[in-house]
């Protein structure tokens, strides 16, 4: 069978009907979160409930999403390229989580984008500009499985010679503790991996931020066309 290879088709043809929502209940209301209890009709037509949590501060506009993640690249004379990351005590995990910049979009964010400077500079202290790189910024899913919440992903390019990214400074809110770590981009999975193993205390990489070096890892791995992709040896000779 010839087919494009371009073309995207379902492994299985779907002939139910579509799920449908009925109504969502707010269980209990936070500060920062809803839960709820989301009542639907699955494509059998059987009434179902399922539990989930809501962020409460996503702005009203139709368009909006409940926050951004920065994936900022650090670029200096005689250092190599560096990504800017973020180190914090996370209360659910119960340990630190090594992660990219982010934050919630506030309603008086003019846009994704101007979240993702502010959340730049008040979390690590650079100033940088946005990119071209992923203009659209197409909202994805952080856990579709528990959460509603949706975030867009926003490049920017940090100057480290400007003198205002040179010794810069933090501005966390009252409760923030965050560390900031510039992680070479090269072999950027193995550093992570390096991070977690000498770390003093248990800490773990977001799984955003891992899916994001183990992609970088697998296009250098698939360019390379010396050994197969789940040859082992091919990885760790590479980082």
């Amino acid at each position: 069978m010839n087919m494009d290879a371009n073309e995207i088709k379902p492994c299985v043809k779907d002939n139910f009907s579509k799920s449908v929502i009925n109504n969502v209940e707010v269980v209990h209301h936070g500060n920062w979160l809803d839960t709820l209890a989301i009542n639907y009709t699955d494509p059998l037509g059987n009434s179902r409930q399922w539990e989930a949590v809501s962020c409460t501060t996503k702005p009203k506009r139709q368009d909006a999403v409940d926050s951004v993640e920065v994936i900022a690249l650090l670029k200096r004379n005689l250092h190599h390229n560096c990504i800017v990351l973020v180190k914090q005590f996370r209360p659910p995990l119960g340990c630190y989580s090594i992660e990219l910049p982010a934050g919630l979009c506030d309603e008086s964010d003019l846009n994704v984008e101007a979240t993702a400077l502010r959340e730049l500079y008040e979390e690590t202290g650079y100033m940088g500009k946005v990119t071209k790189m992923a203009k659209n910024y197409q909202p994805t899913s952080l856990d579709p499985s528990t959460q509603s919440s949706c975030i867009s992903n926003v490049h920017v390019l940090i100057d480290g010679d400007d003198p205002k990214n040179i010794d810069c400074a933090q501005h966390l809110d009252e409760g923030e503790f965050v560390e900031v770590l510039l992680v070479p981009v090269r072999n950027l999975l193995h550093r992570l991996n390096e991070l977690v193993t000498g770390a003093p205390e248990k800490t773990i990489v977001d799984s955003r931020l891992y899916a994001l070096a183990t992609g970088l890892e697998m296009g250098l791995t698939l360019n390379t066309k010396c050994k197969p992709l789940e040859d082992e040896s091919t990885l760790q000779s590479s980082t």
